[in-house]
């Protein structure tokens, strides 16, 4: 469908030198004329599938997903994403660089979780008293779902098993 509508897409991921991927125009790398090896799409030391991952403009990656979604139906058809958590020291960092807390506070304080106890860290919180205030409603913060790896995926069969998706700009995750 891409080609045909002129959108650029790549192919990529542990079958993107296969001849597989090739032949089928997946990718446009003939791994034999530049000897790649086989062993990364499959060998028996693999423990998983290979994946076969393909890039889409962004610009009209769009119109690949809906185009999917017509071919194959929403029941039969899902976005994926990865869910990310943080642990302690990396969300402090994140929310307060993204909040514009100085560096050096924010820094202490992550390094803190690590090395002191609770009192210190309060009290290292506490000086600059908006940052400390934030930490006390976790429950406002919005889950964090990256852009990248992101994709969808026919299901080959109906996705009547999925679990709980999430709300995306673009739809349920």
């Amino acid at each position: 469908f891409a080609k045909s509508k002129g959108i650029p897409a790549q192919g990529r991921g542990s079958a993107a030198d296969s001849i597989v991927a090739y032949v089928l125009g997946i990718t446009r790398v003939d791994p034999i004329r530049h000897n790649l090896l086989f062993e990364r799409f499959i060998n028996e030391g693999r423990t998983a599938y290979p994946d076969v991952d393909i890039d889409f403009s962004s610009e009209r990656r769009e119109e690949v997903i809906q185009y999917v979604y017509a071919r194959y139906g929403e029941e039969h058809t899902g976005m994926v994403c990865n869910l990310v958590t943080y642990r302690a020291r990396s969300a402090v960092r994140e929310v307060g660089y993204a909040l514009g807390f100085p560096r050096p506070l924010v820094d202490r304080v992550a390094k803190a979780l690590e090395t002191y106890d609770s009192v210190m860290v309060r009290r290292d919180l506490e000086a600059d008293g908006g940052f400390a205030d934030f930490f006390r409603r976790p429950d406002e913060l919005p889950p964090v779902v990256p852009t990248q790896p992101r994709g969808l995926t026919d299901g080959m069969g109906q996705l009547n098993h999925r679990r709980d998706g999430h709300h995306s700009r673009g739809g349920e995750l």
